[in-house]
């Protein structure tokens, strides 16, 4: 069955938080006045130069050594030593590391002690025969004189991965089963130290304790005691945002959380989006002391190398192949910039975390407060979280700008609470044209309440027949039913659930479920529903009740996933485009968001034989594509001109040429720049196994001229948005699979998501 195979994908800027006279406010405390008194103090961003060559670096390490001076360890750049907090840098030799490059051996991983010790994992040179031995793990290990020697770990199951030292430069290593060990570097035995249950992001230390931080939370070991401990307040705070969670052990070149000692051997400071907090191990409260969204720190693209604590309380923190940022304390200005907008969506949105990032940077004097209707942590429901922002905008305290994705724009427009913005977005002209078919789908008699930053596109991919005939569902229904006359058994879209098929599907209908007024239109939902159940039925009909048992239990969560703000899994055209192409399925229906491993599978996919085509895919729909992130300012903004600031820097290059997970950019001059592909990224590999041993590759190829063109065609014929009101569309979700399933009628199904939609629309 398909769902079995596993994808192998071979200047100053002003930081926030310190209002106490350590420097330090705790985690629940907001910058402001105290007695009348406006709080003063927070740290600065300033950047340093980065050793020569270390902007090739994704495998580094960055290291306070003892005599004060900070060292980096660049794969490319090599050692570089600065003992003027990183005005200046001097390269040493490190011989070891040079015979690594010109033997180009591949390095996962560096290590860097405070005496100047390093370590490395690697693989091996590209010479190398693919043997699994030559596919393993090596390690070496060189003492502070450069001497280099093979470090001799034990083979195990799961190996170690990872190298980290301590404050007393002893050497530490992670394994692939969570465990943690002491390494003994003279002979590379093991000393199990502690099990986190999870894939270690990364180690921090103190003179008595090491800190993992791993996907299964926070754990301790007390170096002294020989004991595993818990800090259950460290353990929460990161834990309990979900970004910061979901990414720990996620990332390769970079790390989510990154901590190091304090002034005391019970005192670390800890890095990541939020920012840098100061706490006490066994400590009630996290102190902050940088406020991400003020910083570098806050900005989604940019990984975390390394942090360093600095003489005079200053820190640095080196983000790989970019920039080393220094944060000097400045008691003199506001602890928070005195002007203030705030954006709001229900839930993170990376693309706002990203815009919010680069403007804030960009104006020092203003705080861009991002908030979020639902953190993923405190329990809040959708329900509540728009409770709540309703009851603030009503009584005029609410955000300046909505990102309105999940919430119902449409009701927010005909209440009034949206502002018109159709003088902002025909203003943008030239370079920051916007492509007018998608503002003009947004456009209501002349006015504009909101725009989309992103859309993805609606595409199918198949026999060049089977492609032409599809129009709508009807169409589509017909063509898949004929398919399955053809083959009998297996899968033909690759729709193994009812909820599968309804959230597919609702890509290119949703809109259509509602009239002018916001009313539901019953006739285009029985419609919907009617041949949404011929689809699922026939594509049920390929397989036995075991398989698609099968399936739910053990592939369905994993390819339900939603892909960084894609969308689901297996709703993105580009997967099932490789299942075609393996001979798993035979039509791909789908959403694309971008160019890299997504339209550019497509094209590939369709280049390999006469017999395959792709074109753009319509549902009841017709001509639709799938606004993400949209962003209406408010009528009650309370600075309209610094709201209107941000909304066109939304739409600027800067941020709309950026590669970002959403969907394809609106700017229309960043849109042509995407036929381009980036230098390095002309072309990927894909190598597919399955469990029965099978495998499958394919080079994918950036899109030729002629294919970004169609690409293009598609694009700018695109003037209608599906998506339709979120309500609406999760009452369709949980009362569909029964009318799919034949355990209610199309009738009844009708009846019952009109009248659990009904108090929500009639708000």
């Amino acid at each position: 069955m398909k769902r079995a195979w596993i994808w192998l994908l071979s200047a100053a800027l002003l930081l926030g938080g310190c209002g106490s006279q350590d420097g330090y406010t705790d985690q629940n405390e907001e910058g402001g006045s105290t007695d009348g008194q406006e709080s003063m103090g927070r740290y600065l961003e300033e950047d340093m130069s980065l050793p020569e060559g270390g902007d090739q670096d994704y495998q580094t390490a960055m290291q306070a050594l003892e005599d004060g001076s900070l060292a980096i360890l660049g794969q490319n750049s090599g050692l570089s030593v600065s003992s003027d907090g990183g005005e200046t840098w001097e390269k040493r030799d490190v011989s070891w590391l040079q015979e690594f490059q010109q033997n180009q051996t591949y390095i996962t991983d560096l290590a860097l002690a405070p005496s100047g010790a390093a370590a490395a994992v690697y693989i091996g040179d590209t010479a190398a025969d693919d043997t699994e031995e030559d596919l393993s793990y090596s390690y070496l290990y060189a003492d502070a004189e450069g001497n280099a020697s093979d470090l001799e770990i034990p083979r195990m199951e799961y190996e170690i991965y990872c190298l980290w030292f301590g404050t007393d430069s002893r050497l530490y290593g992670c394994g692939l089963d969570g465990k943690v060990y002491r390494i003994d570097e003279t002979d590379g035995s093991l000393e199990e130290l502690m099990d986190t249950g999870g894939l270690v992001d990364s180690l921090g230390f103190t003179d008595r304790y090491l800190i993992a931080f791993s996907s299964e939370g926070v754990s301790l070991y007390d170096l002294e005691n020989g004991t595993q401990e818990e800090d259950k307040v460290l353990n929460d705070f990161i834990m309990d945002d979900r970004t910061v969670s979901m990414g720990l052990g996620t990332e390769t070149d970079n790390y989510t959380v990154l901590a190091v000692q304090g002034e005391q051997a019970d005192v670390i400071y800890v890095a990541f989006s939020k920012g840098l907090y100061r706490h006490v191990i066994g400590g009630a409260a996290m102190e902050q002391v940088i406020d991400g969204n003020l910083t570098s720190l806050g900005d989604p693209q940019m990984g975390k190398g390394g942090l360093a604590v600095l003489a005079d309380d200053e820190f640095a923190v080196l983000y790989p192949t970019t920039k080393l940022c220094r944060y000097v304390y400045d008691g003199t200005i506001p602890t928070v910039p005195e002007e203030e907008i705030r954006i709001y969506s229900l839930t993170e949105d990376y693309t706002v975390r990203q815009a919010v990032s680069l403007f804030q940077r960009e104006h020092p004097e203003v705080y861009v407060r991002y908030e979020m209707g639902m953190s993923g942590s405190d329990g809040m429901t959708e329900e509540d979280a728009i409770r709540n922002l309703n009851t603030e905008l009503l009584s005029g305290n609410g955000p300046d700008l909505l990102v309105l994705d999940g919430l119902s724009g449409s009701s927010y427009r005909r209440k009034g609470v949206l502002a018109d913005v159709s003088g902002l977005v025909d203003s943008m002209a030239g370079e920051s044209a916007l492509l007018s078919n998608i503002v003009d789908a947004f456009r209501e008699d002349g006015a504009v309440y909101s725009l989309p930053l992103r859309f993805r596109l609606p595409m199918i991919l198949g026999g060049t027949d089977a492609v032409n005939q599809v129009t709508d569902l009807k169409t589509l229904a017909d063509v898949q039913e004929s398919l399955r006359q053809e083959h009998p058994e297996g899968s033909i879209l690759g729709f193994m659930t009812e909820e599968e098929a309804l959230y597919t599907l609702g890509l290119v209908s949703s809109s259509a479920w509602t009239d002018e007024n916001g009313a539901v239109d019953e006739e285009a939902l029985t419609e919907f529903l009617t041949q949404a159940r011929r689809i699922y039925q026939t594509e049920a009909a390929g397989f036995s009740a075991e398989e698609l048992e099968d399936y739910v239990q053990n592939y369905r969560e994993a390819w339900s996933t939603d892909v960084s703000g894609e969308g689901h899994y297996y709703a993105n055209a580009s997967a099932s485009a490789l299942d075609v192409a393996m001979g798993q399925q035979v039509l791909a229906v789908g959403s694309v968001s971008g160019m890299s491993s997504d339209f550019n599978l497509i094209s590939t996919v369709a280049g390999q034989g006469d017999s395959l085509s792709y074109g753009a895919w319509n549902g009841q729909v017709q001509n639709g594509f799938l606004p993400v992130t949209q962003v209406g300012i408010t009528e009650g903004a309370a600075d309209r001109e610094l709201a209107q600031e941000f909304f066109c820097f939304l739409f600027s290059e800067q941020l709309q040429d950026l590669e970002l997970p959403g969907g394809f950019p609106v700017n229309e001059a960043s849109f042509d720049r995407m036929a381009a592909a980036p230098s390095g990224q002309e072309a990927s590999s894909i190598a597919v196994a399955g469990d029965s041993g099978e495998t499958f590759s394919l080079d994918i190829v950036w899109a030729s001229e002629e294919d970004f063109q169609k690409l293009k065609e598609i694009a700018i014929a695109a003037d209608t948005s599906c998506t339709g009101d979120s309500a609406l569309e999760q009452a369709v979700c949980e009362v569909g699979p029964d009318a799919l399933n034949g355990k209610m009628s199309v009738e009844d199904a009708v009846g019952e998501i009109c009248r659990r939609a009904a108090i929500y629309l009639a708000e």
